[in-house]
């Protein structure tokens, strides 16, 4: 009964999600527990995040992938796994797509074949009791504490947009002189349909510790 319950408020907040995201308000969504290290513009943050637990899908990339990857996570945070679970909507959605390039000192080599998106679970959402996916495409990551650099902006996330933003950051990162740890990432805090200028956006890159 309690399992029902749980549920059954998980879909309404996700129905008001739904209802407010054009407005890019995030009803009732969480979003990873970080703090900030360094306040490097207003734009630009280094964070220490916690450990974090994610749904990873990765997929062969084509036109319609970025919408593949959401639909297959999306269907197993509502329940499509073996315990027909639903969890709370977070915020935000990543990615990291390898036909992305970056210049010096952080690059992603081009690739039109590996694709990846995460949904972050909510916190009380532990590796143990995390629903198993039904769909052999998603895998449950736990993810260690690290610090990222990020910068954030607004608007349209097509691939031109994301490239620039990725420049500038790297730039950043090359000015200031810091040493980064993997490939730059996109967090997304909004829908697709949420109103351009009221979107959240960020690229991020991990940091060597």
């Amino acid at each position: 009964m309690t399992t029902f319950f749980e549920s059954c408020l998980s879909f309404f907040k996700t129905m008001v999600f739904f209802m407010l995201s054009p407005l890019g308000v995030n009803y009732q969504t969480q979003e990873p527990p970080y703090h900030i290290v360094k306040e490097i513009s207003p734009a630009v943050q280094v964070r220490h995040y916690a450990p974090r637990l994610v749904a990873q899908v990765n997929l062969s990339g084509d036109a319609d992938v970025q919408r593949q990857a959401f639909e297959i996570l999306a269907g197993y945070i509502f329940g499509a796994n073996q315990s027909a679970r639903s969890l709370a909507m977070t915020a935000p959605v990543e990615m990291s797509a390898q036909k992305i390039s970056m210049t010096s000192p952080v690059s992603i080599e081009p690739s039109a074949d590996n694709y990846t998106m995460r949904f972050f679970l909510p916190d009380d959402v532990t590796f143990d009791d995390a629903p198993q996916p039904r769909d052999p495409r998603v895998h449950i990551i736990s993810l260690d504490a690290r610090d990222e650099i990020v910068l954030q902006f607004s608007g349209r996330d097509n691939q031109r947009i994301i490239q620039e933003k990725m420049n500038d950051l790297n730039e950043i990162v090359h000015t200031l002189g810091l040493k980064t740890d993997g490939a730059p990432i996109v967090y997304l805090y909004n829908p697709p349909w949420t109103l351009p200028f009221l979107r959240r956006n960020e690229i991020s890159i991990r940091l060597a510790s």
